[in-house]
This record gives structure tokens, sequence and C-alpha cells, in this order.
């Protein structure tokens, strides 16, 4: 059998699921796993971002909140929840977006650009459909198939993956480490690209 060399997987926000399936489901043949403001588990990380809305948006939060009852009876869960009240901002739901994961204002209005020449649809719509699709209550719980070194990444200023439900990852994972960037929001790579570059090589280098 030809030999096929280890790779180094890495995921950022959503992306984080396949890495962390990739690598527990192909253990031998992942070298290292790096999740950047990433989804790893709904029941803890939906409640802070629930909360988050909560302080910023009070008056939507309250009516979403309300409404805790799906049409077949179920009872809506957090994730569920925060769509509904994110629903419920309207015209301002792209100023919140913005809010929530950039630091930089300037940042994110040339990845509007980048993204719009290039016909990229990112933000409320893309989360709105991940989610529908049955990541809202997602879970990963092979922690003990990860035997390869990993590397947690949040953003201090991160709205949607809330630095908080990302620690408890690092804390779960046999061989962890957990790196906050102080001046980053979800998109850590590029509000700190050099630092980024310079963590993720030096993880890479140290543990070959």
């Amino acid at each position: 059998m030809k030999h096929t060399p280890k790779i180094v997987v890495m995921g950022h926000s959503f992306g984080a699921v396949l890495a962390l399936e990739y690598a527990a489901k192909y253990p031998t043949a992942t070298s290292h796993v790096i999740i950047v403001a990433g989804l790893w588990d709904t029941e803890v990380q939906c409640p802070l971002r629930l909360a988050r809305f909560a302080q910023l948006r009070p008056d939507v939060y309250e009516r979403a909140r309300n409404d805790t009852l799906a049409p077949d009876g179920s009872r809506r869960n957090e994730c569920d929840i925060e769509l509904r009240a994110r629903n419920g901002l309207g015209d301002d739901r792209r100023l919140f977006d913005l809010q929530t994961v950039f630091v930089d204002s300037a940042l994110a209005r040339r990845l509007d650009s980048v993204n719009t020449a290039r016909h990229v649809v990112y933000g409320w719509e893309v989360n709105r459909a991940v989610m529908a699709a049955g990541l809202d209550r997602y879970r990963f719980t092979r922690f003990e198939a990860l035997t390869m070194p990993a590397l947690v990444i949040a953003g201090k200023h991160d709205g949607a993956s809330i630095p908080a439900g990302l620690r408890p990852l690092s804390e779960k994972l046999p061989h962890a480490r957990y790196v906050e960037f102080e001046n980053s929001g979800h998109f850590v790579y590029l509000d700190e690209p050099d630092r980024f570059a310079r963590v993720v090589t030096a993880f890479i280098k140290s543990t070959r």
C-alpha cells in the first residue's frame, strides 16, 4: 500500500466540525488538529451566544425567549431561540453580525467587497442554513480519538464562538493547547495575521 503522509487539519467556525470529525475518524492520518473559533458543542456554546444577545438587544431577546415551543410542540433549544432572536432584528441584523464577529469595521468592509466580487455568501445566511441542516444540536464527544497534538484558538472579542465556550474543548482533548488572541474577533487570522501565522507555525514545529 502506498504511504500516505499525515496532514495538519484546521477548521474555522463551522469548519471545525469537519476538522474534528476527520481527525477522530482518521487519527493515524492526522498529525495535528487546529480549531479556530470553532463549533464543537452547541449545548455549551449556544447559551453563551444567547446570553450575549440578551445583553446587546434585550428587547428582541425577550420576544424570542417567550416563544419557546416549536410548531411540533417540542421545546426549542438555545441555538434555535438565538436564531429566531437574530431574525427578529430585521434590517439591523447585518449590523449586529458585524458587531458580533469583527473588531475592525474597516476589515469587515474589505471582506464584504471581496465576497461581493466573488459572489460568496457568508454571515447570517450561512449561519441560518447550517443550523437548519442539523448543526443546532451538534456535540463532539470522541475526545479520546484525538491523540494527536491539538491547538484551540479563540478571539477575545468573538461573539460567535465565545472564548468561554472554546476553553472547555482544549480541556477535554488529550493533548491540547489553548491560545486566546486579545485583539481578535471571529476571524482571528484576519485580525492578527502575523501573530496567527507565528503561533500556528510554532505549534506545528514544536510538536512534530
